[in-house]
C-alpha cells in the first residue's frame, strides 16, 4: 500500500493527464495567488480560475447540483481576500556625495 501512495506522491503530473481547460486552470492558479500577494498556491486559487471558465466543467457540475456559480465565485473571492498577504518592502538608500 505504501508503494502505491508513494507512486502518486512522487510522480510528476503532465499536461496530457488533463483537459485543456483544466490544465489552463492549473497553470493560471499561481497568477491568482500572486495577484492576491499569496506565497503559496492553494486550492482556492484553482477554484477561482475554474469558476471563471464560463464553459468549464466545474461550472457545469456545480450548476447540475443546484449551486449558484456566481455566488460561489463571490464566496471564493471573499475567502481569498481574507487570507494573509505577503508584503515585501524594498529599501533603497541614496547618498549624496
Amino acid at each position: 500500500m505504501l508503494d502505491f501512495i508513494f507512486y502518486f506522491i512522487s510522480r510528476q503530473i503532465t499536461q496530457q493527464e488533463f483537459t485543456d481547460m483544466a490544465w489552463q486552470g492549473i497553470v493560471s492558479s499561481p497568477d491568482v495567488a500572486k495577484e492576491n500577494k499569496h506565497q503559496i498556491v492553494e486550492t482556492e486559487h484553482l477554484m477561482k480560475v475554474l469558476l471563471e471558465q464560463k464553459n468549464g466543467l466545474a461550472r457545469r457540475i456545480f450548476s447540475k447540483v443546484g449551486v449558484d456559480n456566481t455566488r460561489l465565485l463571490e464566496a471564493t473571492d471573499k475567502f481569498i481576500q481574507r487570507q494573509p498577504k505577503v508584503i515585501y518592502y524594498s529599501f533603497i538608500s541614496f547618498r549624496a556625495y
